[in-house]
């Protein structure tokens, strides 16, 4: 199974801009997400096509299982 940390924000133009993390570490908290982005927003650290970020969406873990299928 791998995991990404989808981070999503609202830029100056109204839309969604999404940024995703590989591999982030198991133990992070909501807490510890949430203080991350307010980071980025603060530091104005990431770039987006949509102007600049103004706020945060939503954040999600997405876990994915990937099973070959062996032929007969």
């Amino acid at each position: 199974m791998s995991t990404i940390l989808q981070l999503k924000f609202l830029t100056e133009e109204g839309k969604t801009a999404q940024f995703t993390i590989d591999t982030p570490a198991d133990h992070l908290t909501d807490l510890q997400v949430t203080e991350a982005m307010d980071t980025i927003l603060r530091e104005n650290v990431m770039l987006s096509t949509s102007g600049k970020l103004q706020s945060k969406k939503g954040a999600q873990f997405v876990t994915k299982m990937i099973r070959e299928v062996s032929f007969v």
